[in-house]
């Protein structure tokens, strides 16, 4: 909300929430300034009461005493400055801010003062890649993609000459290093997987992607001559292990002994797996185990980690600057509840490759995950990050939420975090405020860069105080509000039921229309409820929510990796991701060929905001579609395409280069040729280009679906129309009645 309830009681009743969801390394838009850096060596001016640093919203006056002070946006107290006070800079004393970055700009890059690198080693950013080669993984190629994608991605490192890398594997017994010895590659096997360690130094570890090219091609041509060497009789053997048929490796233990590799520096462990972990170090039982066990309680608290030994080995990373990534391939049995609380409470990822039996569905996953090691790898990480909020006397941070759960207090520390992590403060106060006062937020991160450089990174905010409540509704920012509220419930997903969390939401927002309704209801007829624009998605918002499984009647019909993924999805991606998770983009493609907006046709180059115009929006509905159409579905992972069978006949000439629906079909036809250059196909890559761009960068692979007129009753496209109904879960429009419903039914 940009006008915020100006009591406690009034936020109570508005239901609303009052907090910053907060994306802090968010990569700055071409269109944007870039954040300026600020040499602060010298140390940076702070607030003697409140430590706040010096910001645009200082005022740099005369006191009463007719001496130069500067006063505080955070708690107004009067600094007293002259030439010797730190941090103090000659403009300060001139009041010619011209020059001072710090004075012009809501967020700055300070780069950090000496004292606070006391102590603090050099850090270079290392890479190590712990990889399965068990034998389900070695039968499946797994081992050998992932090589191919990191030997793809040699070029790709951000600072590449400053990056050193590893490659290490294990399987269901041993760890297994590869280091470097007088100009030799030399093995070490690690057998202890109950406490396992990394029993060879850091220099003689890792390589300079940059400068030792030549020991990294070694290194490859090593650890694949060993993979090939491990399996060589394989193809001799019986027939293997059924792929649905897992096999169980040490994950838990690869993940201990990658974090005490690092320690010397600190970086990221990025671990890959199609398996379960069910030995050694956290290892865990299998969960239907757990489920057909007759304590009622475990099985309520579907999602409760079975230990917490990654625990103290998160805090141990995270003191290191250690990141844990992982990678968990089509397996549904491996424990994201458990395993993926080291790389939550270190600031990593957890991507997880659902198993699937749709055609071509490995083939995608390998594709995505591919894109998305190039992702974590290309771009800028930040490690060793502490982060601290001030505000103005009379509030308080309840919470922090995120995909670490949950922090108490106004500070916190990760390993590190990536352009796309993201995190909410919850907010309350304890006093009231004036009608139309000011109030102001002040965010810092003290991180280091991958070029080992330490930054203060200060973000500054002002909001206003009212009692007005068509303001406070008008301007609440429904995208911003959603996750906060998302975020607020899933948090408690470890210690409640999913039946209570979706009551909780559903009331929140019952409660909230049922308060503005009673207060706004003499300028609306008494049967209707008129809402902002700014809310009134909210219900269809929770509504497509509830559909994706996570809070659904049908929720024993989902892996529980699917929800458990979901939910880390919900709480760690940004803004912008999740509401296109949440209600994806549907458009008409198939004749964009002649479709324009705005006299600019759809598909090309609009000059003037240098985007490719796109189709018109549908609403995500059966009842838009047409078994002579294509139709065009971005859920935020991946590019849809959905084609049925009675488009004309030139439509799969030009897009496929066959005569008819059955010759596309019979081809086999998954995705889009980028070598064609026909006016259609050369359109809609265009478009399919411009959202992976609005996407953040994250790449989304194209699923092409080739339907007859029953395919719009196929669980892929009847999957994503989230406005029908779905299993038990009614459409959108009996929802709202819903809503409109138990309001009436409360305001009586």
């Amino acid at each position: 909300m940009t006008n915020i309830p100006n009591s406690q009681s009034l936020l109570n009743q508005t239901n609303l929430l009052f907090g910053l969801v907060v994306q802090p390394f968010t990569e700055v838009p071409p269109y944007e300034q870039e954040i300026p850096k600020v040499d602060a060596k010298e140390g940076i001016l702070r607030c003697e009461r409140c430590s706040s640093y010096i910001n645009m919203k200082y005022q740099i006056t005369y006191s009463g005493m007719n001496k130069l002070v500067a006063i505080c946006n955070i708690c107004k107290k009067e600094n007293e400055i002259n030439i010797n006070t730190q941090g103090v800079k000659t403009e300060y004393l001139n009041n010619d801010f011209s020059h001072s970055d710090e004075m012009n700009f809501p967020t700055v890059d300070f780069i950090a003062p000496e004292n606070f690198n006391q102590g603090a080693k050099e850090f270079k950013p290392h890479y190590i890649f712990m990889i399965d080669i068990s034998k389900a993984a070695y039968e499946i190629g797994f081992p050998s993609y992932i090589l191919n994608s990191i030997q793809g991605n040699v070029d790709n490192f951000h600072n590449a000459e400053g990056t050193f890398v590893n490659i290490c594997f294990y399987d269901q017994k041993y760890i297994y290093f590869f280091y470097f010895e007088k100009g030799e590659i030399k093995l070490s096997i690690v057998t202890d997987i109950s406490d396992p360690f990394c029993p060879i130094s850091i220099d003689k570890l890792f390589v300079n992607i940059t400068q030792q090219r030549g020991e990294f091609e070694k290194l490859l041509e090593k650890v694949n001559g060993f993979l090939a060497d491990k399996y060589a009789n394989l193809a001799n053997e019986e027939q293997s292990t059924p792929r649905n048929l897992y096999q169980t490796t040490i994950t838990g233990a690869a993940i201990k002994a990658g974090i005490d590799a690092l320690k010397p520096n600190g970086g990221r462990v990025m671990i890959f797996t199609p398996n379960p972990c069910q030995n050694g170090f956290g290892c865990c039982i299998p969960r239907e185990k757990i489920n057909n066990k007759e304590n009622e309680r475990i099985k309520e608290l579907f999602y409760l980690p079975q230990h917490e030994l990654f625990t103290p080995i998160a805090e141990e990373a995270n003191l290191n600057r250690t990141v844990v990534d992982q990678f968990v391939f089509m397996n549904n049995n491996y424990d994201l509840a458990t395993m993926g609380q080291i790389s939550n409470l270190t600031g990593g990822h957890v991507f997880y490759y659902p198993y699937s039996l749709e055609q071509n569905a490995m083939n995608s996953n390998y594709e995505k995950m591919h894109y998305d090691i190039t992702r974590i790898i290309s771009r800028p990480n930040y490690y060793d990050v502490k982060f601290m909020i001030r505000f103005t006397l009379g509030l308080d941070c309840s919470e922090i939420l995120g995909s670490f759960n949950k922090f108490l207090g106004e500070a916190f520390q990760l390993g590190g975090c990536d352009p796309d992590f993201s995190y909410f403060y919850n907010l309350r106060m304890n006093e009231n405020f004036k009608n139309d006062q000011k109030i102001d937020f002040q965010i810092v991160c003290l991180y280091n860069d991958n070029f080992g450089q330490r930054y203060l990174r200060i973000f500054n905010s002002t909001y206003n105080m009212t009692e007005d409540i068509a303001k406070i509704f008008s301007t609440c920012d429904v995208d911003a509000m959603t996750k906060a509220m998302i975020m607020k419930e899933i948090t408690l997903a470890h210690r409640s039921d999913f039946v209570t969390i979706r009551k909780n939401l559903e009331d929140r927002i019952i409660n909230s229309f049922k308060f503005y309704r009673v207060k706004e209801k003499s300028s609306t007829p008494p049967g209707q409820l008129i809402l902002p624009v700014s809310v009134r998605y909210l219900p269809l918002y929770i509504n497509t929510l509830i559909k994706r499984g996570i809070f659904s009647k049908n929720v024993g019909k989902f892996q529980q990796n699917q929800l458990e993924y979901t939910m880390l999805k919900l709480l760690r991606y940004p803004l912008e991701n999740i509401i296109k998770y949440l209600y994806p983009k549907f458009y008409r493609i198939d004749n964009v060929e002649t479709a324009s907006i705005n006299d600019i046709g759809v598909g090309t180059l609009n000059e003037t905001y240098n985007i490719i115009t796109k189709p018109w929006l549908l609403s995500l509905s059966k009842d838009n579609i047409d078994f002579d159409c294509s139709y065009l579905i971005d859920d935020g992972e991946f590019i849809n395409i959905f084609i049925f069978d009675e488009n004309k006949p030139e439509f799969y000439m030009n897009l496929f280069g066959v005569e008819s629906w059955q010759d596309a079909v019979q081809s086999e036809i998954t995705t889009l040729n980028e070598e064609n250059t026909s006016e259609l196909n050369t359109r809609i890559l265009n478009i399919v280009n411009q959202l992976r761009g609005e996407n953040g960068g994250i790449f989304q692979p194209i699923r092409l679906f080739l339907f007859d007129q029953n395919g719009v009753y196929k669980n892929e496209l009847a999957g994503l129309l989230f406005e029908d109904k779905i299993g038990e879960e009614v459409n959108y429009s009996d929802y709202l009645c819903f809503y409109h419903a138990e309001i009436q039914k409360r305001i009586s």
